[in-house]
């Protein structure tokens, strides 16, 4: 009897809590955006180029975390988006050899932030699934042709109630750092370079 009743009160507390993470009230996060990509990991490229940076998203939030007023518990980035990825790509390609500048480059380095977004939603009762998508896409331009090649990557986290700042934080930067070193380790755009 006595475990009967025990067995209720857990789940009565479970309901609670599920009830309150679901009608919290989330404050907005922003996030500064890093790479963990080692030099040796980079594509190999001494050469010069000029790099910029366009975003293409609608709008700069990459996401909402929920809760009762959604609309004001926006995930954006800290600074500008184009500018981190622009600072990550040129100590990227000035650790692999390049030198970056505007006067007579020998390529003109392009690259588009196409998505990042974010997305949570229920799939079972209480049990949230927030998932996190990254697309750039990189154009690479010399007197000898254009290179173009893009990068996309998906993940998912599923939590009881919505995640906290610390778990949305690592989702994101995860697919960041994965585009991000994927587009910048590219074997076929260090062939490009190369060809010079």
């Amino acid at each position: 009897m006595q475990s009967v009743l025990m067995r209720w009160k857990l789940i009565a507390l479970f309901g609670l809590a599920v009830g309150f993470s679901s009608c919290a009230q989330l404050s907005p996060q922003l996030l500064t955006f890093e790479s963990d990509l080692a030099s040796d990991e980079v594509v190999h490229a001494p050469v010069t180029m000029t790099i910029t940076v366009k975003d293409n998203r609608d709008e700069q939030v990459i996401g909402y975390r929920g809760g009762i007023y959604s609309d004001t518990s926006t995930i954006e980035s800290k600074q500008p988006l184009a500018a981190q990825v622009e600072q990550i790509a040129a100590d990227a390609f000035t650790s692999g050899g390049a030198e970056i500048t505007t006067t007579f480059p020998q390529f003109d380095v392009q690259i588009s932030i196409d998505e990042f977004s974010y997305v949570s939603e229920e799939v079972k009762t209480g049990i949230k699934r927030s998932t996190g998508t990254a697309k750039m896409s990189i154009a690479v331009t010399s007197g000898q042709g254009t290179f173009k090649n893009s990068f996309k990557t998906s993940e998912y986290i599923e939590t009881l109630g919505y995640p906290s700042e610390e778990q949305n934080e690592e989702l994101l930067s995860n697919i960041f750092n994965s585009v991000m070193k994927r587009m910048l380790s590219d074997p076929e755009l260090e062939l490009f370079l190369s060809q010079y």
